[in-house]
């Protein structure tokens, strides 16, 4: 899958395991900021997710919880 803005994503490793979230930048071809419900705003290795098909339309400047509503409204 293609990592882009607005790209569901499960994170696979450590304490957020299993958990949803989207990715809201791409930093560099290793690196993306996420966000989503319980999860802090963060830089992840785009290694420890699995970028699943669905993509949220989101902008740069939506807060977490307009995020963590936008993934709950698509059943995440």
């Amino acid at each position: 899958m293609i990592i882009q803005v607005g790209r569901v994503c499960r994170i696979v490793g450590g304490k957020n395991a299993g958990k949803y979230c989207v990715i809201v930048e791409k930093i560099d071809k290793n690196f993306v900021k996420i966000s989503g419900e319980d999860i802090k705003a963060r830089r992840i290795n785009i290694n420890h997710i699995e970028p699943l098909p669905a993509i949220l339309k989101i902008k740069k400047s939506d807060t977490p919880k307009k995020i963590t509503e936008l993934l709950k409204k698509e059943g995440f």
